[in-house]
């Protein structure tokens, strides 16, 4: 069954490790103009996105600037390029490979020495040199001394700190490289809470959670593991054999006294009492049976839909009513913002999406399928090539490219994908293309 659905797996964020570029297709008008190019031969989409006026472009195996007129900002001399953030560019050198970063005038900030650098964040530039990462300000400065071997910066606005790794251990530095909490955590910050005002830590092996002051709140305990996140203020624990929940004060809410829960959603939890049961049951947030539903096993309730796994291996949805709205012999995904994408378990393998009322909107039709709910757009593979698509079916990048980088954000709604002649080029989201051969 598909992993979405009650065993939960804990989330790490891995670190952005590589600088990213863009690209558009465009024909040549001249030296310093190029003009933009988009697909009309299919449905396109009417949404539209901003983009910035300054965006990077690649002319065969060069990268520079142009506007969104054409006209050439920064000179095509870089052997790599990214977008503008927070006023600054980070670029690699055509013969050397190594980067810095780039202000608006297309001056760089610092020289090129640094095996990786990644885009700005929070006023600082994560840069690696000879294999340890460090920081630059936007003057170039470096704030935090290339010594680490992992810096995240995704909690900054929560406590304005830095979580890094030093001698195989984590601990929490400041902006300005000052040691905040001392290195001796497994873990720190990297299993996702469902809660913004607690940050997990891994300490002798036991996972417990810290606020915002970096104090604990819910300190480890030896046996005691994580299978969630935290959802409705209560996260499933597990001690032994059994499983319960603890709120985000870290009070036993409901005792460890079920075989396996999973995450509430919506106010209700799947739980399930012993092995080899053939029923679960909904349990509300003070640890009333709310519902028994006869089946295999069972996921938490996202928009009003729960993914459920059958007796006969088939797999579904239930509605809030319990009532199946789907069934069928597929891999399930949990709802996300409203949406289902199932898979073939045999045949082809082909992908597919159904909406709350359990209708197939997107026929089972794609290679692969995904989607990516802060935008409100499918990834979808056809032909071995990969597009971009709303859920209305409106193309928003036809099936071109050989990849679309899914993992990393999507600066300025510039999409980062490989062409089929391997190269790498940008994309913004109403479809135009930033580079040319």
């Amino acid at each position: 069954m598909y992993s979405g659905l009650i065993k939960v797996s804990v989330i790490m964020l891995t670190l952005l490790c590589s600088v990213i570029a863009c690209s558009q297709p465009k024909t040549e008008a001249s030296e310093n103009s190029t003009s933009t190019q988009t697909d009309t031969a299919m449905e396109r989409s009417t949404r539209h996105y901003d983009v910035p006026d300054t965006v990077p472009f690649r002319k065969g195996d060069r990268w520079g600037f142009v506007n969104q007129a054409g006209d050439t900002v920064i000179p095509f001399e870089y052997g790599f390029a990214s977008p503008f953030v927070e006023d600054r560019a980070s670029v690699l050198d055509r013969n050397t490979g190594l980067g810095t970063y780039l202000d608006r005038e297309g001056k760089p900030i610092a020289p090129f020495i640094y095996t990786k650098v990644v885009p700005f964040q929070h006023g600082l530039g994560i840069i690696m040199l000879d294999g340890k990462w460090g920081a630059l300000n936007k003057d170039g400065e470096e704030v935090i001394t290339a010594e680490y071997e992992r810096l995240f910066l995704h909690d900054i606005p929560m406590h304005g700190y830095i979580y890094a790794k030093h001698g195989g251990k984590w601990g929490v530095i400041d902006q300005q490289g000052r040691e905040v909490k001392p290195f001796i955590y497994d873990e720190i910050g990297q299993l996702k809470t469902g809660d913004d005002d607690l940050i997990s830590v891994k300490l002798n092996s036991s996972y417990g959670f810290m606020g915002k002051n970096l104090e604990w709140v819910i300190p480890p305990k030896e046996g005691r593991y994580f299978p969630g996140q935290f959802n409705d203020g209560l996260i499933p624990i597990r001690e032994g054999n059994l499983s319960g929940f603890l709120n985000d004060k870290g009070r036993e809410v409901i005792p460890p006294q079920y075989y396996e829960v999973g995450n509430f959603g919506e106010g209700l939890a799947p739980v399930k009492v012993n092995l080899n049961d053939k029923v679960w049951y909904f349990i509300d947030t003070q640890g009333e049976r709310v519902k028994e539903v006869e089946v295999y096993s069972m996921g938490y309730f996202s928009h009003g839909v729960a993914p459920v796994e059958f007796q006969d291996e088939t797999e579904g949805y239930l509605n809030k009513n319990f009532e199946v709205i789907f069934k069928g012999n597929y891999w399930l995904n949990d709802f996300e913002d409203g949406y289902g994408v199932i898979s073939q378990k045999d045949g082809d393998g082909l992908f597919g999406a159904v909406d709350e009322k359990g209708d197939t909107f997107l026929e089972v039709k794609y290679e692969y399928l995904q989607y990516r709910k802060e935008y409100d757009l499918f990834v979808f593979w056809e032909n071995g090539l990969k597009g971009l698509m709303t859920p209305d079916k409106e193309i928003v990048f036809p099936a071109e490219a050989k990849n679309i980088d899914w993992t990393t954000k999507w600066y300025e709604n510039l999409v980062l994908i490989t062409t089929p002649d391997n190269r790498e080029g940008y994309i913004d989201l109403n479809g135009r293309k930033y580079y040319s051969n």
